[in-house]
């Protein structure tokens, strides 16, 4: 069975999961959510680079851009 939670912003990427929340990026960077509470996915916040590749660590996202940068964010403080 599938479900529909919602529609990103361009092509995506990548895909992090954690104990709570779903977060996407797709090809331009934009990084999606969708928390366990929710229903569909919102836009959280733009990351620098193209959000390549991306994982969940201890209440932490680490976001990876085909440009060689790693980008590090506080799912509790976004923009950090």
């Amino acid at each position: 069975e599938q479900s529909v939670i919602g529609a990103c912003g361009g092509s995506v990427s990548a895909i992090a999961v954690d104990d709570e929340q779903i977060t996407i990026a797709t090809t331009t960077g934009a990084l999606y959510r969708k928390q366990a509470s929710e229903d569909f996915v919102s836009f959280w916040q733009q990351a620098p680079n193209d959000g390549t590749a991306m994982t969940s660590v201890g209440g932490f996202l680490l976001v990876g851009g085909s440009d060689g940068t790693i980008h590090s964010y506080d799912y509790d403080q976004p923009g950090t």
